[in-house]
């Protein structure tokens, strides 16, 4: 394997991913694509130096006490080779543009935010991000120029699942698809899937952390949920479909799915966005703010027999020109 610097990180278009990813699912797979954002920064920069704030987001993000120091080490480098072993990566464009410094976190919390936004071309959106959410930016920038990836990992932007949403692309490998397997926390997704797709879908529960949204199952996701999943997941046929959106942890997922024959789709919040959860404002503000919204979601990426027909019927979103 070789290193990569965040200078040499070529970004593939949306259609040229989805074309690797359509290869995958005609051939029978299997592959992997996740997203690496702040969050999954956070754990593969873990270190003896890592701070008690580090591990309190952890905690918060997994809904539980259990995460322990071994926990988390141990997370770490599942996710190191999740990371590396996925077919194509996700990444933050505005993150893998800079080259790392190090005398950055040597600043103080004001100056070091005042200075990481001055060198990261970050989003219009992104202008108020808080000192901790900069730092774990800035931790996701440094682990990935020191990760090593191999020769045939692809790069991607880490917003390309909306553009697989927006385009109705989602839509077109479910509609050919006999069975897919989903993990979500959304409880009644799978039977809009099954209702507007006409799909099986074989499904995996993972505790929620979003506050607006009862839970179909409760308790910590790690390292909880996740032990019982590693043991329940299983693909019914070789290139079988995966949606994933569970988190940190589903990286981690979509890297057993395809050790196990699986196609692994890691498209985070798109799930949540299919059943009207407004989860990340954000993205929308920077991406679709020029959109109709129904309850904080744009309308045109909701799950409804009125998108799906129109997203299956015409070759890309209107949203997706935006």
């Amino acid at each position: 394997m070789q290193g990569n610097h965040n200078r040499d990180f070529t970004i593939l278009a949306p259609r040229a991913a989805a074309a690797e990813i359509t290869r995958h699912l005609q051939e029978g797979g299997p592959m992997s694509f996740i997203r690496l954002g702040d969050g999954e920064g956070l754990v593969l920069s873990l270190c003896e130096e890592s701070s008690f704030d580090d591990l309190h987001h952890l905690s918060t993000h997994f809904g539980g006490p259990g995460v322990s120091l071994g926990n988390v080490f141990r997370l770490r480098d599942e996710m190191i080779a999740a990371a590396t072993h996925a077919d194509i990566v996700g990444v933050r464009d505005d993150v893998v543009g800079v080259r790392h410094d190090p005398e950055l976190f040597d600043l103080g919390p004001g100056l070091f935010e005042r200075e990481f936004k001055r060198r990261f071309p970050l989003r219009t959106c992104d202008a108020g991000l808080p000192a901790n959410a900069c730092r774990r930016l800035a931790l996701l920038n440094r682990v990935l120029e020191t990760m090593h990836f191999p020769a045939s990992t692809l790069f991607t932007s880490a917003w390309t699942h909306w553009d697989l949403a927006a385009s109705g692309q989602l839509y077109r490998w479910i509609g050919k698809q006999q069975r897919i397997g989903l993990i979500t926390s959304r409880a009644n997704l799978p039977a809009l899937l099954e209702d507007l797709l006409q799909v099986e879908v074989k499904s995996y529960f993972v505790p929620d952390m979003y506050k607006d949204s009862l839970p179909k199952i409760s308790g910590a996701h790690f390292p909880n949920r996740y032990e019982e999943l590693r043991s329940e997941l299983s693909v019914d046929y070789p290139g079988m479909l995966f949606l994933v959106g569970a988190g940190i942890c589903g990286k981690i997922y979509c890297r057993w799915i395809k050790d196990r024959g699986g196609v692994a789709l890691d498209i985070g919040a798109v799930l949540d966005t299919w059943t009207g959860i407004g989860s990340r404002p954000a993205v929308f503000r920077d991406r679709f703010g020029n959109a109709d919204f129904t309850g904080g979601v744009p309308s045109d990426l909701l799950l409804n027999r009125k998108n799906v027909q129109r997203l299956l019927t015409h070759s890309e979103s209107t949203l997706l020109s935006q």
